[in-house]
C-alpha cells in the first residue's frame, strides 16, 4: 500500500542514523519557495499526538520569519488551524477543502527525499536556527568556547549532551565532533559574541 507522505519514514530513519535531529529540503508550491524542516522527535521531546511520527516546519525563502509549524506521519500532515494553512500557501478559501489538503500532501509527498540528500550552505543555515529552537538556545550560538563534562544525572548515570548539541557541533565544528562524539558526556559550550 502507498501512503502519501511515504518517504518521511526512510528519512526520519536516516536522520537517525546520522544521529540528526533535523535536516531541511526545498519545496516549491504556487510558484513560492519553501524551506522545510523535518525533526524527529528525540527522547525527552513531547509529541502533540501519539500518531506524530516527525514535527514539519515549512519556512518561506523570501521572508523566514514567515512560517508554519505542523506534524504529520506517512498518511497525512495534520492542519490544526485551516484558515493558517490556507492564508500561509496561498490556498483559496473553497468547500472542497478535504480535496485540497489531499492535493497539497500529494504534491508536497512527492519531493521529499527518501534519505538526507547533499546539504547546501542556504540549508545548513535553515538547520542550525531549527536546532537552536528545538533546544531553546539563542539562535546567535555559533562559537565553541569549550569543552565539558556534562556532570551525572540524579541516579548517578553520567549525562549525556543532547542530540541538539551533537548536530549542531557536528555542522559547526566537525572535527572538534569527530574527535570527542563517541564520548556522550562530553558536550560543547557553544555560544555567541555580543
Amino acid at each position: 500500500m502507498s501512503y502519501l507522505l511515504q518517504n518521511l519514514k526512510p528519512l526520519r530513519n536516516a536522520m537517525r542514523e546520522r544521529g540528526w535531529v533535523v535536516t531541511c529540503f526545498d519545496f516549491v508550491y504556487k510558484k513560492q519557495g519553501y524551506y522545510v524542516t523535518v525533526t524527529d522527535y528525540v527522547k525527552g521531546v513531547s509529541k502533540p499526538d501519539r500518531r506524530a511520527l516527525v514535527a514539519l516546519r515549512f519556512m518561506k525563502k523570501s521572508n523566514l520569519s514567515e512560517s508554519l509549524s505542523t506534524w504529520a506521519n506517512v498518511l497525512r500532515i495534520y492542519i490544526a488551524d485551516r484558515s493558517q494553512f490556507r492564508n500561509f500557501f496561498g490556498i483559496e478559501d473553497k468547500s472542497n477543502y478535504g480535496d485540497i489538503v489531499q492535493q497539497f500532501s500529494k504534491q508536497f509527498g512527492q519531493i521529499i527525499p527518501r534519505d538526507i540528500v547533499e546539504v547546501r550552505n542556504d540549508q545548513k543555515k535553515i538547520i542550525l536556527r531549527q536546532l537552536d529552537i528545538s533546544d531553546s538556545q539563542d539562535l546567535d550560538k555559533i562559537y565553541c568556547i569549550g569543552v565539558k563534562r556534562d556532570g551525572l544525572k540524579a541516579n548517578g548515570d553520567p549525562a549525556e549532551r543532547s542530540p541538539f548539541n551533537s548536530q549542531k557541533t557536528q555542522f559547526l565544528r566537525p572535527k572538534l565532533y569527530e574527535w570527542f562524539h563517541s564520548d556522550k558526556n562530553i558536550i560543547l559550550g557553544i555560544h555567541s559574541i555580543k
